[in-house]
């Protein structure tokens, strides 16, 4: 019986460590930096961009645009019973372009298709103008827990890999200070 549970603990383990192994990724850049693979998102030790390569080869049949676009996934959240209609960015933080999705009430979830390799900040605000208009984003402090530990309330830069999706970057912050999320474009 001793050897049973000894067998069955040991099982148990090698499938925790493949699955953080999975989950989790310890990357080093030419440049001698730090990236942190979480899922299909990357993140750095010091939550700056996370650089990306802006000159993405070709695939085999020539079609640079299909090579070089990926997606971003997340859930939707609220301090609310329901979710109020909501206009979600994605911000370039290269070239601070956005790319925008307006989503109806109580959609719990996004995607963002087509979205160029780049390191991205997403954030959404409620409809509305000045201070009928709330907004929130995806933070450290939502991988965090979002719990009165979480202090950091500023956007958190993600990449987005060419063909992969950037999931998990769930837009459930909206305790920041004024100034935390990016102003209304």
């Amino acid at each position: 019986m001793k050897a049973f549970q000894s067998f069955l603990l040991g099982g148990i383990l090698v499938a925790l460590l493949v699955v953080g192994f999975l989950l989790y990724k310890v990357v080093y850049e030419d440049d001698g930096s730090t990236l942190y693979r979480i899922g299909n998102t990357f993140i750095n030790n010091e939550e700056k961009p996370v650089p990306t390569d802006t000159n993405p080869t070709p695939d085999q049949t020539g079609d640079e645009e299909a090579t070089s676009l990926g997606s971003v996934a997340g859930k939707l959240c609220y301090p609310s019973e329901g979710i109020p209609p909501l206009t979600l960015y994605l911000q370039n933080t290269s070239t601070q372009a956005y790319i925008v999705q307006n989503v109806p009430a109580n959609t719990g979830s996004y995607v963002f298709s087509d979205v160029p390799e780049a390191s991205y900040i997403a954030f959404a605000y409620t409809d509305g103008t000045g201070v009928n208009s709330l907004g929130g984003a995806y933070t450290p402090a939502v991988p965090c827990g979002l719990s009165v530990s979480c202090t950091n309330h500023k956007p958190l830069a993600f990449g987005v890999a060419a063909g992969l999706t950037a999931s998990g970057i769930d837009i459930c912050d909206w305790y920041g200070q004024t100034g935390d999320v990016p102003p209304k474009p």
